[in-house]
């Protein structure tokens, strides 16, 4: 798997894994019995971020 691309995480999936998020070091870990599974750490160096774009339909999400 290439490392150098960002990944989007949607509401869905954050609210059933409710990952830890280290702003700071840049890195989302998703706590499970071991707590040690990493999903992602973010390169600081945005020269090496993928420049995407997609046109995606507006839903209203319940409140």
């Amino acid at each position: 798997m290439d490392k150098k691309f960002d990944c989007i995480l949607g509401m869905p999936w954050l609210q059933r894994h409710r990952p830890e998020i280290d702003w700071v070091n840049r890195s989302i870990k998703r706590l499970t019995t071991a707590e040690e599974t990493v999903l992602a750490h973010l390169d600081t160096n945005h020269i090496w971020w993928m420049d995407v774009s997609a046109d995606v339909a507006a839903t209203q999400v319940p409140r």
